[in-house]
This record gives C-alpha cells, structure tokens and sequence, in this order.
C-alpha cells in the first residue's frame, strides 16, 4: 500500500515509507522461517532465495514501468542482495558459504562497472569481508578444532582457500580498468587504495591457505614435532624468499623498506627461534629411537635462502642504499655478525649430526643405568641426551670456532681490500682479535699441554698467512687503481 500510494503520488519515499517497506520484508522472511522449520522440511534456503528473486522481479517493474524514486529501487536492490547472501548459509554449511560469497563479490564488482550503480560497490565491499570471516571460521573448524583428517591440498578447505584468493585477484585486476575515485552515495570509493589492499590480502591469505595446509598436514603424518615444525619453517621462508624475489624485482623503488623489513625480520627470527630445530630433531631422534632427518634436510634450504637475503642486503649496502634509511654503519657490524652466526652453527649442527652415532646410543644407556633411569622414560631420555651432546658442542667451540673464525677473518680481509671497504677490513681484524682472545681465554682452559702448542703454532701461521695476503693483496689494488687511473 505504501508503494501504490508513492506511485499514485509521484513523490520520494518518506523515511517512514522505508521502513514500512524493510519491516514488511524481514517479518514476512521470519514468519516464513519459522512456519518451515515447523514443517521440519529443507527448503529454507529456497525460500530465502525466492524473496530475492521476488525483491528483483518487483524492483524491475517498479523502475522501468512506474520510474519509481531511485532510492527505493536501491533499496530493493539491497534486499535481493541481502537473501541472496543469507540463501547460502542458510540452505548449505561449511565451505560452500565462502565459495559462494567469493564469487558473489566478484559478480557484484562486474556489475557495478556494467551498471554504474555504485551500490553494487557497497554489497561487494562487505560480502567480501564475509568472505573473509567464513575462511577463517573454515580454518578454525578444520585444522585447530576439529582435527577431522583430510587429503593432502586436494580437500575443500585448502581448494577453498585458493579459490578466495583467486577472486581477489580477480577483482584487482576489474578495479584496474579504474582508477579515478567514484561517489557511492555520500562515501568515495577509492579504487587505487583498495586494489592496492586487495593485493596485500592476497598474499597474507595465500600465506596462511598454505601454513595452515603444510602445519596440518605435518604435524598428522609425522612423529617427530621437529621434523614436522621444519616443514612449516621451511614453507615460511621459501615464501618470504619468492615474496622478497619478485617485490625487489618488480616494485623494489615503491616497496624497498617493506622487502628489507621482511629480510631483516627472517634473519632475526631464525638466529632466536629457527636455528636449533635440527638439533631438537636430532635429541628427539636419540631419546625415541625414531629415526628423522627431515629438519637437518630442509635447514639447507633455508640456509640457501639466508644466504641469498645476507647478499641482497650486501648489495644494498655497497650500493648506499641502506645507510640512506638507516644512516649508520652499524648494518655492516650486524650483517657480518649474523654471518658469522649462521655459519657458527652450521658447523655445530654438521658435528653433531656426524658424530659417532653408535658411541652417543652407548654414552646414553650408560647414563641410564648408572643413574638408574627408566629406559623408556622420553623425557630423561632428553634430558641425558642433551647433556652428551653438550660435551661435543664445548669440543666445536673450542676447536672448531677459532678455525672456522679465521678463515671468515681471511675472507672477509681480502673481500674489503679487493672492493676497498675499510670497514670490512676493521670487521676482519676485529674478529680476528677476538678469536685469539677466546683461544686465550676459554679455548685453552684443560687443555693439555701438546693441544696448547699446537693450537698457538696454528694460529702463528694463520696471522703470517692474513699478514702476507694483506700486504700482497693491497699492493696489488693500489698498483692497479693507480694504473687506471694513469690510463685515464
């Protein structure tokens, strides 16, 4: 009645009007709910279906045969956007909701170019973020309540994952086709600002579509948490790394900070977190008598990549990039620090797992029986086992470290002489320095007298060879700067 009245009246709808309109609508809607859930049938979803159907119907007629206000046929146009939402997770469960509501936003973007009516912008804007709480209640459901077992990446959760992302990616590429900001009634929509926060969404949901498949699926097929924790670790950084490959290729000069944070904040976190996971595995493996060396496998993967990001920082380094953000040099100490970290523990992790296995299981039942442990105990087992491998890594400190710091020393000697970077020069013999303090100051303690001199006599020749080449290498730098120079 209040229709025919506005059409009888050519007049715009009162605010009365609509409401009339909407609470007519939504009573009838829970009435009709309620009446079929009485019925004990399953047809709701077709119900609500039928009132968009209706709602679209009947905003036609009303624009095309009556003009009617404009605001009312948004208004309609709103309705069947509403139920046809709601038909979905009414009628269906689970995945088929974010499906559904992926595809539905993609459809209203489409139309809102094809139409130009700015509120198809409005209902693809919030059934997208939708889309978005539905993926994570999926998440939620599947990997961390549930448990319920699932195919590897071909299930409905991983499948509905990319195929969210993959609509993202479709509407960045239909909001390519705008780029002035438009009028959505009293709102301006901004297509540049939300395509760029599209593309941003895509890679942080296609993050976790596949952390969350690879951590499940890890952590159901394998015994050894580290070994499955590993594979995680290892996803996160081939990630990061692609990330990193293709932002410093293609956007490095609008994104540079945001890739350098990302480098810096993988080193850091595997220098304090990532970095004994193969160790872990390696003490799990002996206290279980399971044997894994998934961990120790994959760390090489992400030592690649660590060492790609240290030479991507380098460069930058050379190139006056990073002193032009940071202004300090203190980069170049840190950089060098990680490095010498890094390698540090690959040496350990190498001795460990190298070590006489059959001397380490015969060390452990000792230990057990002289302590009168229980042999099936996991967890004393763990703790002896860490205590035996402790021994060896005091014999890699004190052996291994001052060798493996002195050729770093070296190398980074004749790198800053040959690329005339002082600074590397000062790291070199700083760390040179400190190598032989440590050899003063810890390495020798109890240590016999023949190991003392041996190890003074090695290191004497390590300084006169760093000595020599130091002076054999500049001479030869200076000789040739000056030749090119005099070319010149």
């Amino acid at each position: 009645m209040a229709v025919i009245n506005n059409i009888r009246n050519k007049g715009a709808f009162s605010k009365m009007e609509y409401f009339i309109m909407v609470a007519n609508t939504f009573v009838y809607f829970g009435l009709g709910l309620g009446i079929i859930h009485n019925w004990g049938i399953e047809v709701k979803g077709i119900f609500t279906l039928s009132l968009a159907i209706y709602n679209l119907i009947y905003a036609t007629i009303l624009y095309k045969k009556f003009g009617i206000d404009k605001n009312a046929i948004y208004l309609l146009i709103g309705l069947v956007l509403t139920f046809v939402t709601l038909t979905i997770p009414i009628q269906f469960k689970g995945n088929y909701i974010t499906l559904f509501w992926a595809a539905e936003a993609v459809l209203l973007f489409w139309m809102s170019q094809k139409s130009t009516i700015g509120f198809f912008k409005i209902g693809a804007i919030i059934v997208q973020m939708l889309t978005i709480i539905s993926l994570f209640l999926d998440w939620q459901n599947n990997y961390i309540v549930y448990g319920e077992e699932v195919n590897y990446l071909i299930n409905p959760v991983f499948l509905t994952g990319l195929f969210v992302v993959a609509s993202f990616v479709v509407t960045y590429k239909l909001l390519q086709k705008e780029g002035q900001p438009t009028a959505v009634f009293s709102a301006s929509f901004d297509p540049v600002f939300y395509r760029n926060a599209l593309a941003l969404l895509s890679i942080f949901i296609g993050y976790f579509v596949g952390i969350f498949e690879i951590s499940y699926q890890a952590s159901s097929n394998l015994i050894n948490e580290y070994a499955s924790f590993s594979i995680s670790v290892t996803y996160h950084f081939v990630f990061s790394a692609v990330l990193v490959y293709f932002g410093m290729k293609y956007y490095k000069e609008k994104y540079f900070k945001p890739m350098l944070f990302l480098i810096c904040a993988n080193i850091f976190l595997y220098i304090v977190w990532f970095y004994d996971i193969p160790t872990n595995e390696l003490v799990h493996f002996y206290s279980s008598n399971k044997a894994s060396a998934v961990a120790f496998v994959l760390h090489y993967i992400i030592f690649c990549i660590l060492i790609y990001f240290m030479i991507l920082v380098a460069k930058e380094i050379l190139n006056g990039i990073i002193f032009k953000l940071i202004n300090s040099k203190i980069v170049v100490w840190l950089l060098v620090f990680c490095g010498v970290y890094i390698l540090s523990y690959e040496l350990m992790v190498h001795s460990l797992y190298f070590s006489d296995s059959d001397a380490i299981r015969n060390e452990l039942n000792e230990k057990i029986i002289k302590l009168k442990y229980d042999k099936d105990d996991f967890y004393s087992k763990v703790y002896l086992v860490e205590d035996i491998f402790e021994s060896i890594k005091i014999q890699v400190i004190k052996i291994g470290y001052p060798i493996l710091w002195g050729i770093i020393s070296f190398a980074l000697l004749i790198f800053g002489i040959k690329n005339n970077w002082k600074q590397i020069r000062i790291i070199s013999l700083t760390l040179l320095g400190l190598t032989v303090v440590k050899l003063f100051a810890y390495d020798i303690n109890n240590v016999s007298e023949t190991g003392k001199i041996v190890a003074f006599i090695l290191l004497g020749i390590l300084i006169l060879i760093i000595s020599f080449v130091y002076q054999k290498i500049k001479k030869l730098v200076i000789d040739e700067t000056e030749k090119t120079n005099s070319n010149e």
